[in-house]
């Protein structure tokens, strides 16, 4: 793998784990079987943005 390669793969990765702090599926409350907010208790997906209640998952 050339070096040209892994910055585009280490890129992708960091933007990926950037926009989970951003939605709903980087939130703990965010349950992703059924698709719901444990905290507000509406459905939601992984992709909503995130609210006021909005805590990291780890």
């Amino acid at each position: 793998m050339s070096n040209q390669e892994k910055e585009l793969t280490v890129e992708s990765f960091l933007k990926s784990i950037s926009s989970l702090t951003d939605t709903c599926g980087g939130c703990r409350f965010y349950n992703s079987t059924t698709n719901e907010c444990r905290e507000k208790e509406i459905e939601v997906n992984h992709k909503t943005p995130k609210c006021d209640k909005w805590r990291y998952f780890a």
